[in-house]
């Protein structure tokens, strides 16, 4: 049995082909893409809308960290993005 199979907290991780830890550390992703990795990969076993939400929330963090967006490039794209 390895430690992947033992799941903490539900059993989300263990319903798919492949554990997203796996995936993230097999791609080399970072903290960030794989929160995006780990979260897409449970929103219909877990948390639905809220997993969804922190999805976006990591995609503004890579766009500000990652590529240097400023908070008022974020607001604009997202403003544009959605007739807000």
């Amino acid at each position: 049995m390895s430690i992947l199979d033992k799941q903490i907290g539900g059993n989300h991780y263990s319903q798919q082909a492949i554990q997203p830890i796996e995936y993230i550390n097999a791609n080399k992703l970072d903290f960030n893409h794989g929160n995006i990795v780990k979260y897409v990969t449970r929103d219909k076993l877990k948390d639905k809308d809220k997993d969804i939400k922190k999805i976006i929330d990591y995609a503004v963090f890579i766009l500000k960290y990652d590529y240097g967006y400023s908070d008022d490039q974020i607001c604009n794209y997202l403003k544009e993005k959605f007739n807000l």
